[in-house]
């Protein structure tokens, strides 16, 4: 929930970083009433798929639940933003993000999962890892941005970014996904929205009326917006905070997924230094420091601070496409 009686308080103050009251003739120091993270340009970028068949496309039209969404939106930011390969996250880690049960958090991963939003990585009793779809269609069906990319917009991460503000409880997920909703209505050079009400964002987000002002209200006391003037009875635009880059910057071109073809003996899989190998089978890893001698089971340690991660990651990518592999001949046993 918006904290609103504290907002109701912070809200009159138009100050970024108010230090200071008067009393009077007299100054006192007081701690601040507004965060001390504040940014006029942002300093880096994440990208957040956007247009038809996107997530915020879903939840614009009443086909996903808001909390859903942001929990797909909170993966996606802690993930391979071409590959779409999430980091292991703790499922209690994300309540506490989240400032909601583990259960919850649980529930909603049940319903992405179902929907193929999300496809789990990881042991279901491990911690989290999924694969997120971008575009929930065909992939000749992606929408693709004007450097011929699939749309994605670039939201702000780092030093001021949307989730390190949810972090450090300066907004809440529901004020999160409400400015992410305003940005992609927004210019993308000067962060200037278009003209939007409050009816428009309840029917986006299905929250009430009161609860959309009070997110408005955390926004702008996070100084993550302010309201342009505007005449009466038209509908709002704001100056999003922190703004875009002054100079629209190309995306890199996607990266591939690639590796050279591992030695593969029965249902092993070799390291390119035989270090190391993975049976497809089981998912075992096995690890010899000395090449003359013995594999044997890795430990964890062994896997997270020995193993480089690139190894890592074509081990995972070799293990998937093995499961596909066995899956679409579980299916059709003799295609033709």
């Amino acid at each position: 929930m918006v904290k609103t009686g504290i907002l109701n308080d912070r809200v009159q103050n138009t100050q970024i970083y108010p230090d200071i009251y008067e009393n009077g003739s007299k100054q006192e120091e007081v701690e601040p009433s507004r965060p001390s993270i504040f940014l006029e340009t942002q300093k880096d970028t994440m990208q957040v798929p956007f247009q038809i068949f996107s997530m915020l496309d879903a939840l614009m039209e009443g086909t996903e639940k808001a909390f859903d969404a942001a929990i797909y939106q909170c993966y996606n930011a802690f993930s391979h933003w071409d590959f779409g390969k999430s980091h292991s996250l703790s499922i209690r880690h994300v309540g506490k993000l989240f400032s909601v049960s583990h259960q919850y958090v649980q529930q909603a991963l049940s319903r992405l999962t179902d929907k193929k939003w999300l496809k789990r990585l990881s042991n279901r009793f491990k911690t989290s890892k999924f694969e997120l779809k971008h575009h929930l269609c065909e992939d000749d069906a992606v929408p693709l941005d004007r450097d011929g990319r699939p749309a994605k917009c670039a939201m702000p991460r780092g030093y001021g970014g949307l989730f390190e503000r949810l972090l450090a409880g300066d907004i809440s997920w529901k004020s999160l996904l409400i400015w992410m909703l305003l940005k992609i209505h927004s210019d993308f050079t000067t962060g200037i929205t278009e003209p939007v009400s409050i009816e428009q964002l309840r029917g986006w987000t299905r929250f009430g009326a009161t609860t959309i002002c009070d997110c408005i209200k955390e926004l702008e006391w996070a100084g993550m917006l302010g309201k342009l003037e505007r005449r009466p009875q038209e509908a709002q635009a704001y100056q999003l905070y922190p703004k875009p880059y002054p100079e629209r910057r190309l995306r890199a071109p996607e990266a591939e997924q690639t590796f050279r073809g591992m030695r593969i003996e029965g249902d092993w899989r070799y390291s390119f230094n035989e270090e190391w190998r993975i049976n497809v089978e089981t998912g075992d890893i096995q690890y010899r420091p000395e090449k003359r001698g013995t594999f044997r089971p890795a430990s964890d340690y062994e896997k997270h601070n020995k193993m480089p991660k690139r190894m890592r990651e074509d081990f995972e990518m070799i293990l998937r496409i093995h499961s596909d592999m066995v899956a679409a001949l579980n299916q059709n046993p003799c295609p033709t």
